[in-house]
């Protein structure tokens, strides 16, 4: 039996009215009143029809006929995030260029939590299948499998069956940042990576550790740091690393871009220099950083690659049906920049 609004007003204890005001975000509602309406929307599976709500403003969209394409923002992803924004500006792109209307939508908005906004887009059939780009949680990616809702999932491993992935080799990037480095003469080479359970920061620290060992080189644990991928966590890991003793100071530091520009930020702080005293490597490839003083050394990541062949995956789908469409992860290679930023090691530190 289908859920209406008066099942949750009735769960909640509130009126049909007050339930409508929290789905619209109204103001002037109590926090109190507000959580056990949602509490109750959870418990009760339910989402509000977005097309009916839309046509009752007035609104002319016809959800049967529309051909939209969600674009979902994944976790701690942004439109104006110098990384991401390669790869939504291509998928927006690729999709107009095939007559497809692009609808934006962030998995950390809508009443419901778990990006409630696009769940009821694809309950209400407002989009006709969607693209996320970052990480979702699962209860995300296994509604648009229960709906039957073609999605492919861009810059992260998808985990859950009958969805497409795209990602790079993260992995095989990082041994041969790590090969670099050493080719270089660097053997205390400490690593800035993200959050401890965020796919990239397994992966990376996954290639770091595997680069190290194939030269035989000693992990040493406290020349890992984490951070949170932005430069004031790479400023914060860079300036701990410094407050070693001297002796123990890394003579090369790898992180991803951005944290990478902390790092050089702190260490200019220090009076050094890089690269004449600590080495500073990245991963991204983010252009403008070709232009920094000086330029990055950095893994390179396919990201215009990435959002063409998320669409064109999507196309296939439509194409080939679920039951004709073999469901796979695409692992793209990335590929070592070499700039200024990296040295020969001085062997300073062990020195003194």
């Amino acid at each position: 039996m289908k859920v209406t609004i008066a099942d949750v007003a009735r769960l909640a204890g509130v009126g049909t009215t007050t339930v409508s005001r929290v789905i619209n975000n109204a103001r002037n509602i109590r926090e109190e009143t507000r959580e056990k309406v949602l509490r109750a929307m959870r418990e009760l599976d339910y989402y509000p029809n977005l097309a009916a709500r839309s046509l009752s403003r007035g609104d002319t969209l016809d959800a049967s006929r529309s051909r939209c394409i969600g674009v979902v923002l994944g976790e701690d992803v942004t439109q104006t995030h110098t990384y991401y924004s390669d790869i939504l500006e291509t998928i927006e792109r690729e999709l107009a260029d095939r007559q497809y209307h692009v609808i934006f939508s962030t998995l950390s908005s809508g009443p419901l939590g778990n990006g409630g906004k696009t769940l009821q887009m694809v309950h209400d059939r407002i989009i006709q299948a969607a693209v996320i780009v970052g990480q979702a949680p699962r209860v995300t990616l296994d509604m648009f499998v229960k709906e039957e809702v073609p999605v492919v999932l861009v810059d992260a491993p998808a985990n859950v069956d009958g969805i497409d992935s795209i990602i790079c080799d993260n992995v095989r990037g990082a041994r041969m940042m790590v090969s670099h480095l050493v080719g270089l003469g660097h053997k205390r080479i400490a690593l800035i990576r993200g959050p401890r359970e965020h796919f990239f920061s397994l992966d990376i620290s996954k290639g770091y550790r595997e680069g190290l060992a194939e030269y035989g080189l000693e992990i040493d644990e406290s020349l890992i740091k984490e951070g949170d991928y932005h430069p004031e966590s790479g400023y914060v890991a860079m300036s701990s690393l410094l407050q070693l003793p001297k002796s123990d100071w890394p003579t090369a530091v790898f992180a991803n871009d951005e944290m990478a520009i902390g790092a050089i930020r702190a260490i200019n702080e220090r009076g050094l220099k890089v690269p004449g005293d600590i080495s500073v490597a990245g991963f991204d490839g983010i252009e403008l950083l070709m232009h920094t003083q000086p330029s990055l050394t950095t893994i390179q990541v396919p990201r215009k690659s990435m959002g063409r062949l998320a669409v064109k995956k999507l196309m296939e789908l439509f194409e080939e049906g679920r039951d004709g469409h073999c469901f796979s992860t695409s692992i793209l290679p990335v590929k070592l920049i070499v700039r200024e930023s990296t040295a020969v090691c001085s062997q300073r530190w062990e020195s003194t």
